[in-house]
């Protein structure tokens, strides 16, 4: 039986990486001020050049998957919102269209 692996420091810095990177871009341009992915690399471009090294693989992977999650979840957020009349049609377009952008972000 295999243990489940236990979240590290790195992996948790990475994933607030990659939330940030979704969310707070300064130039936001994609759907509902969120990150486009080129917008999201850059962020984690500029990070890891301020941070104590490199990223490592592992690092990168979580930080994308992180940003990726944001945007789904906003995505999700606002098809729930449909009914009302109050969705953020382009936050549901990014997804549509850049998903799978932001699971394969490079830097």
């Amino acid at each position: 039986m295999s243990h489940p692996r236990h979240a590290t420091p790195t992996d948790t810095e990475a994933v607030i990486a990659g939330f940030a990177s979704a969310c707070y871009a300064s130039s936001a341009t994609g759907g509902g001020g969120l990150s486009t992915p080129e917008e999201a690399a850059d962020f984690l471009r500029e990070y890891e050049s301020v941070r104590a090294g490199r990223c490592s693989d592992r690092e990168r992977l979580s930080a994308a998957g992180a940003a990726a999650w944001i945007v789904a979840f906003n995505a999700r957020w606002q098809v729930g919102l449909q009914h009302l009349g109050l969705c953020d049609e382009s936050t549901v377009s990014l997804v549509r269209d850049r998903g799978e952008d932001y699971l394969t972000l490079a830097w």
